[in-house]
């Protein structure tokens, strides 16, 4: 049997454990990391975010660098434009479309990580450009009562 190694997303080490692996693929730069841990660790401080919420910022930073032609510390305005439209269309990786949950998701991560990159005097972009941008709502009925459990089931 093969070892299986499980993430406790709530720990600590969670953050660690996802960031690494992508930099040693390149899927993340080598200045993308400590970018993103100071804006994870500033965010949990400030706003007293949970270990999963942390977490998911993770998870969407990694997979939102995907469509960025460089690192997060180069992204100008039409590079923003360009991966907001990118996600809009997106695809997962069995070629199905971005579910509308997954969509919000990103764009609203992408846009709180990219204010924060503006505010820190990282990247040059006009606050009022990236807050222009609508998150689309997230759908409130992710589930059709076909989805729910009969009694006979």
């Amino acid at each position: 049997m093969q070892d299986h190694i499980f993430h406790q997303r709530d720990g600590p080490e969670y953050v660690d454990s996802r960031l690494a692996p992508q930099l040693a693929k390149g899927r993340l730069s080598p200045s993308d990391v400590p970018l993103i841990k100071e804006f994870l660790y500033e965010r949990k401080a400030k706003k007293n975010l949970s270990g999963g919420r942390v977490a998911l910022y993770v998870d969407h930073l990694i997979r939102i660098r995907d469509f960025l032609p460089g690192p997060y510390n180069e992204m100008t305005t039409g590079v923003y434009m360009e991966v907001i439209s990118k996600i809009k269309s997106g695809k997962r990786l069995d070629g199905k479309k971005f579910s509308e949950n997954t969509i919000h998701d990103y764009i609203l991560s992408l846009k709180v990580f990219a204010e924060w990159l503006v505010k820190k005097k990282i990247v040059n972009i006009p606050l009022e450009e990236i807050k222009e941008i609508k998150v689309p709502k997230a759908p409130m009925m992710t589930k059709t009562p076909d989805d729910m459990l009969s009694e006979q089931d």
